[in-house]
């Protein structure tokens, strides 16, 4: 199904929500390019276990609409949150670094279509930047400063997105028993907004990057960073997949799972290991008896989130025609590895049953990715369901071995449905539609709270809202007639800029005149806004509307006219009828979050230091 988190992106200091800086240019995972010079790390609490710790997988596949070896995924159990725990899926992706889940903020149908994790129904969550820093929020503030970032997202199945999210910390724990090296407290992004590619296609809710610590934002968001292993356990996790399941032991490897002696593995270094991905350095691909070159720098790429093998377009058209007709035959394909100087070289094979799918189809996709990737092949589930592998994050290395067969394997892993403590007790989970009431009930409370504190002018907030209200009523049918008779007649489907415009210094005189601050989030307030029409020669991509990333643009049916593109006072752009949605609801630029009275933007803090030797 997903075969890779693609497109790296930058962080977006002082915006909420978050506006992409999309570099465009990198592969599998998010990457942050200003770094801070220092990150506190809280400390991990809990009790220690023995041995490594085995967490169950169970393989999904597509329902029967989409039903194909394309959509499959091997996900794993996620806990969040204490003191009631919220469960999600995910899916542990070699090709990513961080964790990424839907938040009950998002309300996109991609999200609505998943379990959602909700942060105010945790005590232990809280909203943080890109340092590890908590977000401050004082009191009386509209707006907020704190970092967000967007993720750019590729499938060479179901297409690329975006995902746009905050930053939050909380405590993870992987399925079992709530063991101290199982749990982490962890820096996560919570999305907000997703594209309905590739995500609606997905079957987990989220995703678990294990990938080398140069593809996470910072320590703090990285999970192999942050897990608490006893001082005499491995820094390596193993990965093994069947044809219903599978399981990921962290510190070791189980060998159970393996066929024949777990000395004899063949290793391979990670090849470029700045780049942060599980790759190792290929000789040469082999069909049969034939030798194929992939290129100078030609590297694999072991990605778990992979359904099947991904190799270039030029690569592939060899292949397939090497392969010949559909059938259930075919030769052997061998990736003839590199291995270090002090060990031999070998190969990885794959047999015409292992690389076919039921139907007999062959498992291999044709990528297209940025000329810096022009040489990779992504190695996906079918290598992964024959070979044993183990990632080694402290020598940064990769060990290949046969798995066990499944009459050798034990008898069928059983996937855990709920979390125990180190007595044995169940802990209580929260439904995502019980998570979010409670969340909807805290919210309520502190708004509550905060009305009893404030007062205006020895009026209370209430009364003080009903006034303002009453008046903007008022104010409202005078701009409404107004608005009727001296800009009426044909309209098309959306409203006239040239009527906010022009009535906009009337805006502000009103406020003069009553002596009333009008609240931003009202409909008159996004009226009075000064906005300006964007010529349609100047008219940006459509998928720059951050409000709805070029959703609006792409349901319109033939003959339609295109949407009308308007610029706010800071000079960002978005669909009419996108902001004119937007503003009722936050009276802020969605992109710089400027105030829409004043259109003053803040500004954002200078990038920090970066220390010596970070990557």
């Amino acid at each position: 199904m997903k075969v890779a988190v693609a497109t790296a992106v930058a962080l977006a200091f002082n915006l909420l929500p978050a506006s992409g800086f999309d570099d465009g240019m990198s592969l599998l995972s998010v990457v942050l390019q200003n770094r801070s010079k220092k990150v506190r790390l809280p400390s991990t609490e809990g009790t220690e276990g023995a041995g490594p710790i085995l967490i169950p997988l169970t393989r999904l596949r597509g329902n029967a609409t989409g039903a194909s070896w394309r959509n499959s995924s091997y996900v794993g159990e996620l806990f969040l949150g204490r003191p009631q725990l919220q469960r999600l899926t995910v899916t542990f992706d070699t090709a990513s670094g961080q964790v990424i889940l839907p938040s009950s903020r998002c309300r996109s149908l991609a999200c609505l279509e998943h379990k959602r994790y909700a942060p105010r129904a945790s005590t232990s969550s809280r909203e943080i930047n890109a340092d590890g820093s908590q977000v401050r929020v004082p009191a009386g503030a509209r707006t907020i400063r704190r970092d967000a970032i967007t993720v750019g997202v590729t499938s060479i199945d179901h297409g690329s997105g975006r995902a746009y999210g905050d930053l939050i910390y909380d405590r993870l724990c992987f399925g079992g028993v709530a063991r101290k090296a199982q749990c982490a407290n962890l820096g996560f992004v919570g999305v907000t907004n997703m594209s309905d590619a590739p995500f609606r296609d997905m079957l987990q809710d989220g995703l678990v990057g294990l990938g080398l610590a140069q593809l996470a934002a910072n320590p703090i968001f990285h999970v192999l960073s942050r897990l608490d292993l006893p001082s005499g356990m491995a820094r390596r996790f193993g990965v093994f997949l069947e044809a219903d399941g599978g399981e990921l032991s962290i510190g070791g490897l189980n060998p159970a799972r393996l066929r024949g002696d777990p000395t004899q593995l063949n290793w391979a270094p990670v090849h470029q290991p700045e780049d942060g991905y599980w790759q190792f350095a290929l000789a040469g691909l082999r069909i049969g008896n034939r030798t194929i070159s992939c290129g100078r720098n030609c590297r694999g790429i072991v990605d778990t989130s992979a359904a099947g093998l991904g190799l270039p377009s030029s690569l592939h058209a060899t292949l397939q025609s090497t392969l010949g007709a559909a059938s259930c035959s075919g030769p052997d394909i061998y990736f003839d590895v590199k291995a270090a100087d002090t060990t031999p070289a070998f190969s990885l094979k794959l047999t015409a049953k292992e690389y076919r799918s039921g139907d007999c189809e062959a498992m291999i996709t044709a990528t297209d990715l940025p000329e810096a990737f022009a040489d990779v092949l992504i190695l996906g589930q079918p290598l992964l369901r024959k070979y044993y592998s183990i990632f080694d994050w402290e020598t940064r290395s990769i060990g290949f071995g046969l798995a066990a067969a499944a009459a050798e394997a034990p008898s069928k892993i059983a996937v855990s449905h709920a979390l125990k403590d180190e007595d044995g007790v169940e802990l209580p989970i929260l439904s995502t539609l019980e998570a979010e009431a409670l969340e909807e009930e805290v919210l309520r409370r502190e708004v509550l709270a905060a009305d009893t504190e404030f007062t205006v002018g020895g009026m209370s907030m209430q009364a003080h809202a009903l006034s303002v209200l009453l008046l903007q009523v008022l104010i409202m049918q005078v701009v409404v007639i107004f608005i009727l008779v001296a800009f009426g007649g044909p309209r098309g489907s959306q409203e006239s800029l040239r009527a906010r415009l022009l009535f906009s210094p009337l805006g502000v005189a009103l406020q003069c005149w009553f002596g009333v601050s009008l609240p931003p989030n009202s409909q008159l307030s996004s009226w009075l806004l000064a906005i300006r029409p964007v010529p349609a020669a100047e008219a940006p991509e459509a998928s720059e509307c951050v409000v709805c990333l070029g959703v609006r643009e792409e349901d319109l049916k033939p003959g339609c006219c295109r949407p009308k593109w308007c610029k706010l006072r800071c000079g960002h752009a978005f669909h009419q009828e996108c902001i004119s949605q937007w503003l009722p609801k936050v009276a802020q630029c969605p992109v710089c979050r400027s105030n829409i009275f004043d259109g003053k933007r803040q500004s954002p803090a200078p990038p920090p230091a970066r220390s010596e030797g970070s990557p």
